[in-house]
């Protein structure tokens, strides 16, 4: 297999030839210097790629979008392109890496957050079996580690041996060892998905997915510990109905039409799914798919998801009324009230606008080079 500069790479110790191998911080090799290391001695990296949620709001300066509705590209960019942001107004990206790219606006795009894996059962205190050995860690396959440590944002551990203390190291991959069973920690007893902020987000965050765990207990961000022991989500949310009110209980069912499923498992399929996605249920036919907009489940697949039990989305796109004070285009009116539905414009000969707008500020920016003149319609008019 070929490599080219910045591609991710682990070495093999056996043959480990780069002795000044320069990186980026994320394991990506930059440059060498006067050293070289023969393709065939290259391991895949083990480390898989971050995960990221999608949300559908103005992108900031440094932050990942996807391309998902692409409209007035000039070959730019398309559906599934992911970009960072380095000039942005407005939700308006005018620079992202693409020499004098076409402006990508605000409905085009979603916003890529990075998350955290899911719990790998991987903790302090438990022991595991060493299996491989893919980054030259000081420990001999088979071998037993006690975890005491974990380095902040990355699967490694610091671990030490079961047989001989002078074995530690602080690179031992999650992949290169296996939790041994009477550490592999007990399912929860729910799950749930948070919808909104509760308390400005201080102990639970929209988009995250908190736990009854299996002592009964709920935790949640800040260190929050429920006071009280629960056995079903019905009972936690009996006991707390204004927290509850920001949780949707994630349930292993057949899903209906309009439902929403959320990923807890990759697998494989095109246009690919990330752990954390939430797909509305398109179609469920007699025979046992469950289909989306874009991908299909076949009953041996799913387990791939989990059923969000009464989410309702919010609203993906702009809806209200404009007022048009003034304009020199054939085709408005001017002193007329038009109505935008979910991020939809109409001209007056019905023909929609070629953009879909997610606020009034980018539908008047939009209008901006007609020298038209609009006011946001409050209330009732």
């Amino acid at each position: 297999m070929k490599y080219n500069i910045g591609d991710r790479v682990a070495l093999n110790p056996e043959h480990n030839t780069i002795t000044g191998s320069f990186f980026n911080g994320k394991g990506e090799v930059i440059y060498n210097i006067g050293a070289f290391c023969l393709p065939e001695y290259a391991l895949e990296l083990t480390e898989k790629a971050p995960m990221y949620r999608k949300e559908k709001r103005h992108a900031k300066q440094g932050e990942r979008i996807r391309i998902v509705s692409a409209h007035a590209t000039y070959e730019d960019y398309k559906n599934g392109d992911e970009f960072v942001v380095n000039v942005v107004s407005d939700g308006i990206i005018y620079d992202y890496g693409v020499e004098d790219g076409a402006y990508i606006f605000p409905s085009e795009y979603v916003v890529l957050v990075p998350v955290e894996s899911p719990a790998s059962g991987f903790r302090v205190g438990a022991k595991a079996r060493i299996t491989r050995n893919s980054n030259n860690h000081c420990f001999t396959i088979g071998e037993t580690v006690t975890l005491y440590e974990k380095r902040p944002g990355s699967d490694r551990w610091y671990g030490e041996s079961e047989t001989d203390k002078s074995h530690f190291s602080n690179i031992i991959r999650e992949s290169d060892m296996e939790l041994l069973p009477d550490a592999v920690p007990a399912e929860p007893i729910a799950r749930m998905y948070c919808t909104k902020d509760y308390e400005e987000g201080k102990r639970f965050i929209k988009g995250k997915v908190y736990t009854i765990d299996a002592d009964g207990y709920v935790r949640s961000d800040g260190g929050y510990k429920s006071f009280g022991r629960y056995n079903s989500f019905e009972y936690f949310s009996e006991h707390n109905p204004t927290l509850s009110a920001c949780l949707v209980p994630m349930v292993k069912r057949e899903p209906l039409e309009g439902e929403y499923i959320y990923i807890v498992k990759e697998g494989r399929h095109d246009p690919p799914l990330n752990i954390g996605d939430i797909l509305r249920v398109e179609e469920v036919p007699t025979n046992g798919l469950v289909v989306t907009k874009d991908n299909c489940f076949d009953p041996s697949e799913c387990d791939e998801f989990l059923l969000l039990d009464g989410y309702k989305p919010e609203p993906e796109y702009w809806s209200g009324k404009v007022f048009c004070a003034e304009t020199n285009n054939i085709k408005l009116t001017e002193r007329k009230i038009y109505n935008i539905e979910n991020g939809i414009f109409k001209w007056d000969d019905g023909i929609e606008a070629e953009f879909i707008f997610d606020s009034f500020d980018s539908f008047e920016k939009y209008f901006s080079f007609v020298r038209t003149k609009w006011y946001e319609v409050k209330g009732n008019a």
